[in-house]
């Protein structure tokens, strides 16, 4: 165009709104190949990580294992970050032009259509809009709040696993499996591992109600890395009856070898339970290996099953659609759950909803000096660290709203008064501005209240596990008492209470000569946390009778040489592991095994 017919259209009205318009419907096309590329690239990124897991196994590279884990965790927010820089700066989001957006996501998703993995990329999409809109609650012109658009069928004639039909023997199909799985490092002794793994899943069929043979394994097609260990994961199936198998294999001095059989569904709940880290695994459809696994565990949530593969933000979307469609089917309001009320956060649920949320207070009552943003960070350091199968996972939401009649009278007047910083009244609605959840468990305090003496005794050995556990992970829980650990449905005591949270690097552990035997910790040089494990026993609310088991039978917790030696062995770069299943459920004997380690042949 000449400039003499530039500025005639400049003059014209309607050239410039054609024009207007030329530019808007560039902008809204662009918009959504950028985040649909930044998509791409989150995938790809995640995918050449996550495909790593194989090769660290493989070279016993537990460090580079370490290191993966913690760099795939900060991949997502990376990502993101890059794109709404790409996209801020254009006049969509200058004139924050709403009804443009609408056609933005209208566009993106016609692009991710048919992808594999079109749920986590609905998610990615939001969490790029909702910081450019600062969205409060839900905008559903703008972010994907169910799935809305139609997919495009994928994987049709293929399945995510591989079967072995039970012809030869069970022995015989392991071999196989151990075929197809095979790994650079030979296996250490491949015939007799089949041999006792078949013998454990035989005998763990055999134990079965229904006296069906066992027709045929199916094993999920990627091998689940984590730490130390890889997985095996399927099913036996035998007529309508079906028993979730694992098969656990560890890389040893004199190679690879099995070295526990899972065989039912608690024990698989436990290995991928909310307390425990992500997997490392390959996977093109999430949402078909999703579902093999909800087969085996149906009643783990989609959401946690979600985020045990690794897509934490997508596993969050997950839980807020559960919330969403709970809150539809019930009038049940939000109330505080039972327990000792906590001195920095406030904790109140929802019946029926296996879920608790926690908001900070605005101030810690007494002579604690904890804030939120020291609350906010051991939050964060919890997320992006392994949890060692011991602590629970926390997911932050902000910015949520509800409606106000949804809270109890008494609820809503204490986080109105305790939590004026963190929540506001808007209208009918509450606006909670930043929130926790996490999975319900029953706090550990009120389970040993109503336990049998044999249920206490089990509670309080594996609540002693618990704080073992933690220590070899590297994390000194800080404060011991019972209120800050709970007890999931399987049994199996976790840790909550982070605002003492502390890594094991943070901590002075000493002998209590010339220290007042009222202290159980204190502040010491450079930040430092001064820690007395001689006084552990004066803050455990146990009978005599059990603080002289605890003395006789876990009696390196009250020795500072033993968090000391642990200290040590983190400083110097060695990864010490705690094992994701009971120690019955190993195929093979350990006895130099050291308490609170599990250690390579």
């Amino acid at each position: 165009m000449s400039p003499s017919a530039a500025s005639q259209s400049a003059r014209n009205p309607r050239e410039r709104a054609r024009w207007r318009d030329v530019e808007v419907n560039h902008g809204i096309r662009r918009n959504a190949e950028a985040i649909k590329r930044g998509f791409d690239e989150y995938r790809v990124a995640f995918s050449r990580i996550t495909r790593r897991a194989k090769n660290r196994f493989d070279q016993r590279n537990w460090p580079g294992t370490v290191a993966d884990a913690r760099v795939r965790l900060g991949l997502y927010d990376r990502i993101v970050r890059r794109v709404i820089g790409e996209v801020r700066s254009h006049a969509l989001i200058r004139n924050r032009d709403v009804d443009a957006w609408a056609s933005v996501k209208r566009i993106y998703a016609e692009l991710i259509a048919g992808t594999g993995a079109s749920g986590i990329a609905e998610t990615f999409f939001n969490s790029v809009t909702r910081s450019l809109f600062d969205v409060v609650g839900v905008d559903p012109s703008i972010e994907f709040v169910d799935f809305e658009f139609q997919r495009i069928p994928t994987g049709l004639g293929d399945t995510p696993y591989r079967s072995y039909a039970s012809i030869d023997g069970t022995e015989a199909q392991i071999c196989d499996v151990f075929a197809d799985y095979a790994f650079e490092t030979p296996y250490r002794d491949m015939i007799a591992d089949a041999g006792r793994v078949a013998q454990r899943i035989d005998t763990a069929w055999d134990r079965g109600a229904a006296p069906l043979p066992f027709e045929v394994l199916e094993v999920l097609k990627p091998v689940f890395y984590r730490r130390k260990g890889a997985y095996l994961i399927g099913r036996a199936r035998g007529g309508p009856r079906v028993m979730p198998v694992v098969i656990a294999l560890r890389n040893g001095p004199q190679g690879i070898y099995a070295d526990a059989v899972l065989a039912g569904e608690e024990d698989l709940s436990i290995a991928f339970s909310f307390a425990h880290s992500p997997f490392q695994v390959d996977i093109d459809r999430p949402a078909e290996t999703i579902e093999f696994l909800r087969s085996l565990m149906p009643r783990k949530p989609r959401a946690e099953l979600t985020r045990a593969l690794g897509f934490d933000r997508h596993g969050k979307t997950e839980l807020y659609r559960q919330l969403r469609r709970h809150l539809g089917r019930t009038s049940a309001r939000f109330e505080t759950v039972p327990g000792e009320k906590g001195a920095v956060m406030t904790v109140f649920g929802l019946p029926g909803f296996n879920m608790v949320f926690k908001i900070i207070r605005d101030e810690a009552p007494g002579e604690r000096e904890t804030t939120a943003e020291e609350v906010r960070r051991r939050y964060d350091l919890v997320a992006h660290h392994d949890r060692g199968g011991r602590l629970v996972d926390a997911l932050e939401f902000d910015r949520v709203v509800v409606s106000r009649a949804r809270f109890s009278r008494d609820l809503l007047e204490e986080l109105t008064s305790s939590a004026s910083q963190s929540i506001s009244i808007v209208g009918e609605d509450v606006l909670l501005e930043r929130v926790y959840t996490m999975s319900r468990v029953e706090p550990l305090d009120l389970s040993l209240q109503h336990a049998t003496d044999e249920t206490r005794r089990q509670l309080l050995d594996d609540y002693k596990q618990a704080i073992l556990d933690l220590a070899t992970m590297g994390w000194f829980a800080g404060d011991l008492s019972f209120k800050n650990f709970g007890v999931t449905r399987l049994g199996r005591v976790v840790f909550y209470g982070y605002d003492d949270l502390r890594r094991l690097d943070e901590c002075v552990f000493r002998e209590l000569h010339g220290v007042a035997h009222r202290c159980k910790s204190r502040s010491g040089a450079g930040g430092s946390w001064e820690v007395f494990p001689e006084s552990f026993t004066r803050f455990i609310s146990l009978s005599s009778e059990e603080r002289e088991h605890f003395l006789a039978t876990h009696a390196e917790l009250f020795q500072p040489i033993y968090w000391q030696l642990l200290q040590d062995r983190h400083a110097s770069g060695e990864v010490v592991d705690v094992l994701p299943y009971r120690g019955d459920r190993r195929i093979w004997s350990d006895n130099d095994q050291l308490p609170g380690f599990a250690k390579d042949r």
